[in-house]
């Protein structure tokens, strides 16, 4: 290879290096940012939830005391889920630096899906606390 294809090849190189640790770390930072999303919103929800119940006079009817129970069930397993994930993704990490890439990727996939349910239990109390708002007022 000729010196200045050499050369070329090289700024390639550090050009694709770059654009690499910017993809990484964007979606280190993107993947922080849902983390904390999910756990400030279930944690809103739950407390602003609590909060209803202050406001509410009276008896609240069975139906809607279910409603109010599943909204703060699901914006806990959303919690917990979310602080689970975080133990998995560094499991897999762990086990990335020891070389061990098969069971890291199973943690990388473990972790993936608890994030997903964790959203999907954050979009259940969303919808539980509509109903119950619903039916309360």
């Amino acid at each position: 290879m000729k010196k200045k294809e050499l050369l070329k090849r090289i700024a390639e190189l550090e050009e694709n290096n770059q654009r690499d640790d910017f993809n990484l770390e964007t979606r280190k930072y993107s993947g922080r940012e849902f983390d904390r999303l999910i756990v400030i919103l279930s944690g809103g929800g739950l407390t602003l939830s609590l909060g209803f119940i202050e406001k509410i006079e009276g008896d609240i009817l069975a139906a809607e005391k279910c409603f109010l129970l599943l909204t703060w069930v699901s914006f806990t397993a959303s919690l917990i889920l979310i602080l689970i994930s975080h133990l998995t993704s560094m499991k897999s990490i762990d086990l990335e630096i020891l070389g061990e890439d098969l069971r890291s990727d199973k943690f990388d996939w473990i972790t993936t899906t608890l994030n997903l349910v964790s959203l999907a239990f954050l979009f259940l109390a969303i919808v539980f606390f509509i109903l119950f708002a619903y039916k309360t007022f």
